[in-house]
Parts: structure tokens; C-alpha cells; sequence
């Protein structure tokens, strides 16, 4: 069923993404050896377990295994699920309302690029539990620790179009954001402070990620797509499914999203001279409601 909807990668990103890089020579075999270790790059992944995190993952165990000029040096975080961290990925347990044990991490690892992907993302959870969203979504003591450790580190922000009202739709970069739940306001407010604070950063607006079921143990069973599957497969007349059709998003496939980290993450070192300090939205190339989306499944 998930073939049902458009899968494009989101071409305006990467073109932006390759615009901001600039042009790129490959280094030749005897300039690397004569560097040394500068060609590895140490990643830390937030939020590592959760579905984008997994998949991430995954994509740079097979980066590497390809024997590219730049070998990905990768470790992942996990609050209560160390199942979703494969076996030959360092596992990193990272409390992301404790700064010292935001603290601990950053200082073990010493990360040349932070992807932070760990997110408390429900609306409904956000809105009955605000003080906890706040710590998880908006994590200062993560920059504090990373300002210890590398302070031209890359900082990747998984951000949310949640943070757009809905009324003025087209959105793009220049576009006012007024968030109109908790999710959306915490997001933006560390939008805000990591354009204060973190000279190189890059920021990505992500619209709502559909692909397949997790590789391993997750605390969310898959995206929006196979929420619409199962619910379809066992929907009755008595009992139909339910979607919103208010709700128009544009969303991007799990594996374009991956596509668009790993490229920042191979070319972070141009960045430590140069600081990125980018924001871009990121999102698929069809605007679909809920129902849509219910509706092409359902075909």
C-alpha cells in the first residue's frame, strides 16, 4: 500500500542543500591517508531509537559499508529503548530532561555533528503534559555541553510545519510561524534560541514522514501509512475509519528525509570554517489531507 503514494525525493531540498555546500572535489586516496583520521566524522544521533533515528541509522552503517572517502564514526542516544540501536552501533542512554546526563553523553563522545531527532511529538501529549515537552523539545543543556566539547560543531534540528497555523498556506522559509499547539510552540522556540546561540546549525522543517515499519523494537509502531493500513483492513460500515480532512500536509518519504541528513552530515567539515546557519522545509511533493492519503490506501 505504501507504493500508493507518490514517492519523490524532495528535489528543492537537495538542491538548496548542494547550492549551500557549493562545488565539492573528491579528495584524492593519498590526500586522505595524509589526514588521517580528518576524513571520519564522529555523529551523534538523538533520539536514535524512534522510527526516523532507526532508519538513519541504517543508511549510514551502509554509507560506510561502501568505503567512501568520508567513514561515518556513529553513535546513537535512547531514553527507554535500547532495542531500536543495532548491535554494531554504540548505544548512548541519554536522559533528554537531565543535563548531566546530556553532559555525559556529549563528553564521552565528542560529536563533530549533533542530529537531534529525540522529540516528545504528539500534540495530545504535549498539550497535557507542557512542562515535559518544554525539557525534551527545547534541550538548552544539550548546546551547553556540546559548547564544551566543539563549539563549531554541526547542529542538525529535525524541526516540524507545526509550527504554521494553517491559515496562510503556501508556506516557505520566509513565512510567519505562529505554532497553534505546544508541540509547535517548543519547536519553534528552540528554532529560535539555536539561531541565537549555535552558529552553525541548520534547521529542517519537516512536514509528516510516511514510510515503512521501523527495521527494529520502536515505541511507535510505524508512520501515519501503517496506521491507515491496519485501520482500513479491519474497518467495517458500522465501524469506519475516521480522518481528519482539515489537516493538509505534504508529506515526505522516510528514506528522502535520511537522503537529505546523510548529505549534511558528509559534507560537515566544510562546514566548520564556513557555518551553515540554514533553515529549510522539508516536505514531499503533494499536498494531501488525511483523508487523501486514507483514500489512496484504501484504493
Amino acid at each position: 500500500s505504501s507504493t500508493k503514494i507518490p514517492r519523490l525525493i524532495t528535489f528543492r531540498v537537495v538542491a538548496c542543500l548542494l547550492c549551500l555546500l557549493g562545488p565539492w572535489t573528491p579528495k584524492s586516496t593519498a590526500a586522505m591517508a595524509e589526514e588521517g583520521s580528518s576524513s571520519s566524522i564522529r555523529v551523534l544521533v538523538t533520539g536514535a531509537s524512534g522510527y526516523l533515528g532507526q532508519f538513519l541509522l541504517d543508511a549510514i552503517q551502509v554509507h560506510n559499508a561502501r568505503k567512501e572517502e568520508v567513514d561515518i564514526v556513529c553513535a546513537g542516544t535512547f531514553g527507554s529503548r535500547a532495542g531500536g540501536i543495532p548491535t554494531n552501533v554504540t548505544g548512548i542512554h541519554m536522559d533528554m530532561q537531565s543535563a548531566s546526563s546530556m553532559h555525559k553523553a556529549i563528553g564521552e563522545f565528542r560529536p563533530d555533528v549533533v542530529v537531534n531527532l529525540a522529540a516528545m511529538s504528539s500534540p495530545a501529549v504535549c498539550e497535557k503534559q507542557k512542562e515535559e515537552a518544554d525539557a525534551i523539545n527545547v534541550p538548552t543543556a544539550l548546546l551547553d555541553a556540546l559548547q564544551e566539547v566543539r563549539s563549531d560543531a554541526l547542529f542538525i534540528q529535525v524541526s516540524t510545519d507545526q509550527i504554521f497555523d494553517g491559515q496562510n498556506p503556501v508556506y516557505d522559509e520566509e513565512s510567519e510561524a505562529v505554532p497553534v499547539n505546544q508541540y509547535g510552540k517548543s519547536k519553534l522556540r528552540f528554532e529560535q534560541i539555536l539561531r541565537e546561540r549555535w552558529a552553525n546549525h541548520l534547521i529542517l522543517r519537516s512536514s509528516l514522514i510516511y514510510g515503512p515499519k521501523p527495521p527494529r523494537e520502536c515505541a511507535r509502531a510505524g508512520s501515519f501509512l501503517q496506521f491507515l493500513d491496519e485501520s482500513l483492513a479491519t474497518a467495517t460500515e458500522q465501524e469506519p475509519v475516521s480522518l481528519f480532512e482539515d489537516e493538509v500536509r505534504c508529506p515526505i518519504y522516510v528514506h528522502d528525509v535520511v537522503a537529505i541528513l546523510l548529505a549534511f552530515i558528509r559534507h560537515a567539515k566544510e562546514c566548520t570554517s564556513a557555518p551553515l546557519a540554514r533553515t529549510l522545509c522539508m516536505g514531499g511533493p503533494e499536498r494531501l489531507s488525511r483523508v487523501a492519503m486514507g483514500e489512496l490506501v484504501s484504493s
